[in-house]
């Protein structure tokens, strides 16, 4: 049990891991869900640090520090990661377009052939 006023070391460990990952998480944005999932870490541990920390009257500074970064990694990470899978939607909606177009255009090739190969004389 602390005393009113006495810093304590409570919630420093996930403090730390809480930092760490949202640093890499940060780094690391712009490969989806790699940065979103480490972001993401990190925003949990700094959360539960904070929590722990405020009950335990700990260093409050990090814990600040690691939940901003944490919190704009799992942003930039969720941004990047969106961005991603509608380029991706996007081009499968392409592909599609572009197969059925394929298809329509083999159709009407194989079409006309059939037509030429019935007006020649036997």
């Amino acid at each position: 049990m602390t005393n009113p006023g006495q810093s304590t070391t409570a919630g420093k460990k996930l403090c730390k891991a809480g930092f760490i990952f949202g640093i890499i998480g940060l780094v690391l944005f712009w490969i989806p869900w790699l940065g979103l999932v480490l972001a993401g870490i990190g925003l949990v541990f700094s959360i539960i640090s904070f929590i722990v920390v405020y009950k335990g009257n700990g260093a409050k500074k990090l814990i600040i520090i690691a939940l901003a970064i944490s919190i704009a990694a799992s942003g930039l990470s969720a941004l990047r990661t969106y961005s991603v899978m509608k380029i991706i939607k996007g081009q499968n909606e392409a592909y599609e377009n572009y197969r059925k177009e394929f298809q329509t255009e083999l159709e009407n090739v194989k079409n006309q052939q059939q037509q030429q190969n019935q007006q020649k004389p036997h």
